[in-house]
């Protein structure tokens, strides 16, 4: 009986763990969490006081940290799922974009408003990881795997 010899390019081997992927998909979960627990506090607190839900969404809308995390986690999960599309999330000057945002918000909330508010339970969570968490991740994220050079 002859034998076969399968080329090595056609056996199958185990796929190769993308750590940028992965990081990328903690940090986009971590994001769409926090800003989900925001926005779950935010329409309980309006239903609760019987106002309507549309001001208390165009309040939650108008902070500089929840459209700065909403940018990031749009990064974070196209980073994860598409890597290699065209996408405008993608892009080098956006994701510095971020980077600076971030930064941003995670500077100004130490130095001048974390000490306004003592919050407790998930809204203490969702307040860390949007202010404190992913200002410190995501440069670190950043610089480990983002493309530089090519910002205009």
């Amino acid at each position: 009986m002859p034998v076969v010899r399968v080329p090595e390019s056609a056996t199958p081997s185990a796929p190769a763990v993308d750590a940028s992927r992965i990081c990328a998909g903690v940090l986009a979960v971590l994001g769409w969490t926090a800003l989900g627990i925001e926005l779950a506090f935010t329409i309980s607190g309006a239903l609760a006081k019987g106002a309507p839900l549309t001001p208390a969404l165009i309040r939650y809308f108008s902070f500089f940290t929840i459209l700065t995390n909403l940018l990031l986690a749009l990064v974070l999960t196209t980073s994860c799922l598409r890597p290699a599309a065209d996408s405008f999330f993608l892009r080098p000057g956006v994701r510095t974009g971020a980077l600076v945002y971030v930064i941003m918000v995670g500077a100004v909330y130490a130095l001048l408003l974390s000490n306004l508010y003592h919050w407790t339970g998930l809204v203490f969570v969702a307040d860390h990881i949007l202010h404190v968490t992913l200002p410190i991740l995501y440069p670190l994220y950043w610089l480990a795997f983002a493309e530089k050079g090519h910002v205009k």
